[in-house]
């Protein structure tokens, strides 16, 4: 009989993020490795599945995203309800997501994996609203319980769950399977012409540049990081932050934007390409930024380390365990720090060689790594 597993694509039609640049790759892998296998795509909408590279082993399963007012309600409300209907109607032998903001029908206890990234709704909850993270809080605990498996993505997140959840609930078998990357699109050969246009479209020529590729979210800690950004341009009028990500609408980052008079140093770059963005880390940038408060990961990290580019960094533990040395690292919660740190990756570092991956984070390594996670569930082991 044919087998089939049920995916949670949401993520990947809905958001460019870390999450998704982790899971992307890996789908591909193991779509092409179980080619015997149906893949069900669940989506709220349909998206570019060119990623996929001819893999033709899947259907697209629309699950409606509801009508709210506000998008966290609409989140909620695809995880408690719409979601979970769509799956029950799906009689898979296995579920498979990047995330865990859903609830596991009782049909796939015991024959669904998860994915958790961080537990940033527990270590720095006082920096979200009760509205966000009780759901996160609920909707966890609940998974733990029907789960066959939890993926992590470093040793500090799985430390961090065990302790957290031992003596709450009995944890499932918890397996580290690191973000990984095709290193193809940083090694893509690119004319001077290419990075002349995209500096031009930017409107950064002449400029010194620095970039931030980690989001908006509330532990990002980008109002520090625009404080301090305001000291350095007091002095240092030619330097630009390059603001990547689809923010053009963002309102709050808007407003921090303005409050802190960076119109004019603050460039919103909105969506890249695989090869734009490798045209800013190599050819543009001088440096790159993460003053992230907290990470399961930190995937913008390792981007900008494998292509050479200096990187200030917040001195938090799992920062050390995915690039060690390679930062120069700064207190994100002390301005005077950032401040420094700003300044070194302005006028006292030079670019390096791009290096070959860490064999931890090798995609080939990775994906045969949930492959056996995969076929363990699969084969009831």
């Amino acid at each position: 009989m044919l087998q089939k597993i049920v995916v949670d694509c949401k993520i990947i039609a809905l958001q460019d993020t870390g999450i998704s640049g982790f899971f992307k790759p890996l789908l591909k892998q193991i779509m092409h490795h179980f080619k015997d296998v149906l893949f069900y795509l669940v989506t709220p909408r349909k998206f570019d599945l060119s990623f996929l590279d001819g893999a033709e082993n899947y259907k697209i399963i629309i699950a409606p995203f509801p009508m709210a007012p506000k998008m966290y309600f609409k989140y909620i409300l695809y995880g408690l309800f719409t979601f979970p209907a769509t799956l029950r109607t799906l009689q898979a032998d296995l579920l498979l997501s990047p995330y865990y903001d859903f609830v596991i029908p009782l049909n796939y206890q015991n024959k669904a994996i998860i994915t958790v990234y961080d537990l940033c709704f527990w270590d720095v909850g006082h920096l979200y609203p009760l509205r966000v993270k009780w759901f996160h809080q609920m909707v966890l605990l609940k998974n733990i319980k029907r789960a066959a498996k939890i993926i992590t993505v470093s040793e500090f997140s799985k430390d961090r769950l065990i302790k957290v959840f031992a003596g709450k609930v009995q944890l499932p078998d918890i397996q580290i399977v690191y973000s990984s990357f095709d290193q193809k699109w940083m090694h893509t050969k690119i004319g001077q012409h290419e990075v002349d246009e995209l500096v031009r479209k930017l409107n950064v020529v002449g400029k010194r540049c620095l970039i931030y590729t980690g989001g908006s979210d509330n532990r990002k800690n980008i109002p520090y990081m625009f404080r301090a950004l305001q000291k350095v341009v007091e002095k240092n009028n030619d330097v630009r932050l390059l603001f990547t990500g689809n923010n053009k609408r963002n309102a709050k980052l808007i407003k921090l934007i303005r409050r802190y008079q960076l119109d004019r140093h603050i460039v919103l770059t909105d969506f890249l390409t695989n090869k734009e963005l490798s045209i800013l880390y190599r050819h543009v940038c001088i440096g790159a930024i993460n003053l992230s408060l907290y990470e399961g990961f930190g995937r913008n990290n390792l981007e900008a380390k494998y292509s050479g580019l200096p990187i200030l960094c917040s001195d938090i533990p799992v920062t050390r365990e995915v690039v060690g040395n390679y930062p120069i690292y700064c207190d994100p919660a002390d301005i005077q720090s950032i401040t420094e740190g700003m300044y070194k990756l302005l006028y006292e570092t030079h670019r390096k060689d791009a290096v070959e991956l860490d064999d931890r984070f090798n995609l080939a390594c990775n994906s045969k790594k949930l492959v056996d996670i995969i076929d363990g569930v699969l084969n009831g082991k």
